[in-house]
């Protein structure tokens, strides 16, 4: 017979959403594409055909 033995912990910080610091976001062109970038994150990036701008 197996137990279940995982633990469910409650997260004692606010789960509301925040809005991303757009200083913290670069991009560049790659051909058709526009590439954004994570600066804190490297391995954070997307690439689009199709963009739009944004206002702060």
């Amino acid at each position: 017979m197996r137990t279940n033995t995982e633990s469910h912990e409650k997260i004692a910080e606010s789960t509301e959403s925040k809005a991303p610091d757009l200083d913290d976001f670069t991009g560049y062109e790659d051909g058709a594409s526009y590439v954004v970038c994570d600066k804190t994150n490297a391995n954070a990036w997307i690439r689009s055909d199709i963009t739009h701008s944004l206002n702060n």
